[in-house]
């Protein structure tokens, strides 16, 4: 069955970069997907506002923002569609004006009719981190960020970063897709942040193996650094094009609770990150 890419930009406040968005395609190109994009652009309320006994309208101000968020969204349907197009992706391309939280909202509810989705990350965006975060727990699909920077090739060799807990179990479970045949996997243990239970990583090698997949075990040491740093750079040590782990945390009262590792991936992603909760 062919796999299915949903790639949801948004546009407001932070806008989505061109080279972000082409990123991301090229990446769903590069892993044979197809691919659905929904461009978001800002619809606001008409207000006024009062300072020092003055009242002034609004209205003008709100009419820019809406106009530069169209204005960006023409861009990156044009972007998305050239280099779609040139590499031979199977695309399809919606546009649609929505206030910031039903833009979100809406995000979350269409990725779940896809396979898996797909979220440009660049540096200080914070929009694009808030819907990656309320896709890897809202969506029940996994979500791949992948950053601006990165020049997107086919994928032989995966690091899963590994302790044998459901998240963990559920992440490699939404990889298979990467797992073609002749695919390589590096099992990542870092035992830094919590205790590991012996062997774990040979087991799944193990399982793996009997799947047909060639598997190694690696341990990671952060040390000073942040244990989302050293699993990155573990998978530039081994060659790794993309590091598989699980969402770790909750939504409590509509704010997310993220565990350590999630969080350091989410603040600092220097390369391709399959994410599932």
């Amino acid at each position: 069955m062919k796999t299915t890419a949903y790639l949801p930009l948004l546009t407001y406040p932070d806008t989505v970069s061109v080279k972000a968005a082409a990123a991301a395609a090229k990446m769903a190109a590069a892993i044979g997907a197809d691919l659905d994009v929904m461009i978001y652009s800002v619809d606001l309320p008409r207000s006024s506002a009062s300072f020092g006994g003055m009242v002034i309208n609004l209205s003008d101000m709100i009419r820019k923002v809406e106009n530069d968020s169209r204005e960006h969204s023409a861009g990156l349907a044009a972007a998305v569609q050239d280099m779609a197009r040139s590499h031979g992706l199977a695309f399809q391309l919606d546009q649609r004006h929505a206030v910031p939280a039903e833009a979100i909202q809406g995000a979350v509810a269409e990725a779940r009719y896809r396979d898996l989705a797909i979220v440009p990350w660049s540096e200080d965006n914070l929009t694009s981190r808030e819907l990656a975060e309320a896709l890897i727990f809202g969506a029940g699909r996994p979500v791949l960020l992948v950053p601006e920077t990165h020049e997107a090739v086919a994928i032989s060799h995966v690091a899963v970063a590994w302790d044998g807990s459901r998240v963990a179990a559920r992440a490699l479970a939404d990889a298979r897709p990467f797992l073609a045949a002749g695919a390589r996997v590096t099992v990542l243990m870092a035992g830094d942040e919590k205790k590991l239970e012996a062997g774990i990583g040979d087991l799944l090698v193990d399982s793996l193996s009997r799947r047909g997949v060639t598997a190694a075990v690696r341990t990671v040491s952060a040390k000073d650094r942040p244990v989302a740093q050293a699993l990155q750079a573990a998978c530039g040590e081994v060659g790794a094009g993309l590091l598989v782990m699980g969402g770790y945390g909750h939504s409590r009262l509509r704010d997310f609770v993220v565990g350590g590792a999630t969080q350091g991936v989410l603040a600092a992603t220097t390369m391709p990150v399959l994410m599932s909760h």
